[in-house]
């Protein structure tokens, strides 16, 4: 039976290297199956931890972090987000700060490149296309998103989604996301959220195929959620 009132969640602030640690591991737990990894390590499976470290590392300098405890179980779910203004990989300093630097030193030549000269043009070209260009950073981006498996269909997620927008709500502004899992395109669906334009098609290492969505719900519609 679902409950929310098993459901607590808190602010993560100036996270200790053992709690990154360990919300790392939730995100690679939450994260199996992820067409974008696939495609783009060629299926590496060393890359996966390092990876979600810098995103997580970096959310906890420039953004905000959430987690869920549910009943007794501390660190059952996780959600980031950036303000406006902020960004994930925004700032040489952020970027050396969350370890992005020495990770993508570290890829494969063949990884770094496709980053660097195929997906990070595409998808910013998507973007600025479908949300318009310099829109993004004025928004609430929701960047890390997970639940652990075995607490899934527990109402955890809407909680954690729902933290971040009333954060959106008292800043007068939206959340978006971008998703590469078209399990996930129903889930935001049912969250509130519209698809931005049409899904952006990208070919990873292996010729291994995947879309990226946008999804965004509107300062409009959260003022009618939260002013209920």
């Amino acid at each position: 039976m679902q409950s929310l009132e098993q459901v607590t969640i808190r602010k993560l602030e100036n996270p200790t290297e053992s709690e990154l640690e360990i919300l790392t591991n939730l995100l690679c737990d939450g994260f199996t199956n992820d067409p974008f990894f696939a495609a783009a390590t060629g299926g590496i499976e060393s890359l996966r931890y390092p990876y979600r470290r810098t995103v997580i590392a970096a959310a906890a300098i420039d953004g905000e972090i959430y987690v869920a405890k549910y009943g007794d179980r501390d660190f059952v779910g996780v959600i980031s987000f950036f303000p406006p203004d902020k960004e994930l990989y925004y700032t040489e300093a952020q970027r050396e700060a969350c370890g992005f630097n020495a990770l993508f030193a570290s890829y494969p030549v063949e990884v770094a490149k496709w980053y660097k000269d195929y997906f990070f043009p595409i998808a910013i070209a998507h973007d600025e296309r479908e949300l318009g260009k310099g829109v993004g950073i004025t928004g609430c981006h929701i960047v890390s998103f997970a639940v652990l498996p075995e607490f899934q269909g527990k109402a955890i997620g809407k909680a954690l989604i729902k933290r971040v927008e009333s954060e959106a709500f008292n800043k007068g502004t939206f959340c978006y996301l971008f998703t590469h899992n078209p399990i996930n395109v129903a889930i935001y669906n049912r969250l509130g959220y519209t698809p931005v334009g049409e899904p952006q098609r990208f070919v990873g290492l292996n010729e291994l195929a995947f879309h990226g969505w946008i999804f965004r719900k509107n300062a409009e519609q959260l003022e009618r959620e939260f002013k209920k």
